[in-house]
């Protein structure tokens, strides 16, 4: 991490590094809320979310980049817990369905995307329904389902293999 954040300081401009150290920032948050390290694990979320945010608010149809985002805000709304910050998990997960659904209007095709946008629904719906907000929460649960059977007409070979890739697990 220490080395690609040279790299982002002394490079400012090249998004490569910058979408690199946010994976890295991602992943580490994750290791360290299974560590039981939660503080340490929102920082670096947080220093992934606004590498992410950056990245995407600049170039709102790059597929890698509103994928890191999509996977860091899930991620990052995962490790909170149900009954904490609510309204900004909530918030957080529309913008990334909202982000997600933008871009895959102008990459129909993007498998990576389409199962991002299906587990992004899955975790709304979640939040929603720990909410008590049971219709919104059917609403983003149909939607995920719709984008999973979308993905299966595709090919489940490569849905698999995929999900397998970018870490999506099944609820």
């Amino acid at each position: 991490r220490a080395i690609l954040a040279g790299l982002v300081e002394a490079n400012p401009s090249v998004e490569h590094f910058r979408v690199e150290l946010a994976s890295i920032c991602d992943s580490l948050g994750l290791a360290l809320r299974e560590a039981g390290r939660p503080r340490e694990a929102g920082v670096r979320f947080d220093q992934a979310r606004e590498l992410c945010e950056a990245l995407v608010d600049a170039n709102p149809n790059d597929p890698k980049f509103v994928h890191e985002l999509a996977r860091t805000l899930g991620n990052w709304t995962t490790s909170l817990p149900d009954d904490s910050s609510k309204a900004v998990a909530t918030g957080a997960l529309e913008r990334a369905r909202k982000t997600l659904a933008s871009s895959l209007e102008s990459n129909p095709t993007n498998l990576v995307m389409q199962a991002d946008l299906a587990w992004i629904e899955t975790l709304l719906g979640n939040r929603l329904a720990s909410a008590g907000r049971r219709s919104e929460a059917l609403a983003a649960y149909e939607r995920a389902l719709e984008a999973r059977e979308r993905l299966s007409r595709t090919n489940l070979t490569s849905v698999r293999h995929i999900e397998q890739q970018i870490g999506l697990h099944r609820m």
